[in-house]
């Protein structure tokens, strides 16, 4: 969830303008967000293809939740580690193959 104040902490998708699978360019239309304040649409940081919208429309979530996963076409996604908050890192010297 972008933060589109700075005084919000949480905010509730309204409408998804795009369906998973869509393309969309950079600042295209992809969701309304309603915050405490206001309704505004929410433009694509990212171009590409909606690979995953993770949060329906009339909840509630918390500033700087992901909202959806965008990625290039063909491109594998893993959506556990967007939603369980896994985080890869790079391996090690002693991980790294010989």
């Amino acid at each position: 969830m972008p933060r589109l104040s700075p005084t919000m902490e949480e905010g509730v998708i309204g409408a998804w303008l795009k369906e998973e699978g869509d393309d969309i360019e950079t600042s295209e239309l992809l969701c309304e967000i309603e915050t405490d304040k206001a309704s505004m649409e929410y433009e694509s940081p990212e171009e590409g293809i909606v690979a995953k919208i993770l949060v329906e429309p009339g909840q509630t979530i918390p500033v700087d939740t992901v909202i959806a996963i965008i990625a290039e076409e063909g491109e594998e996604v893993d959506v556990d580690a967007f939603t369980s908050g896994a985080v890869k890192s790079a391996p090690t010297a002693s991980e790294e193959p010989a």
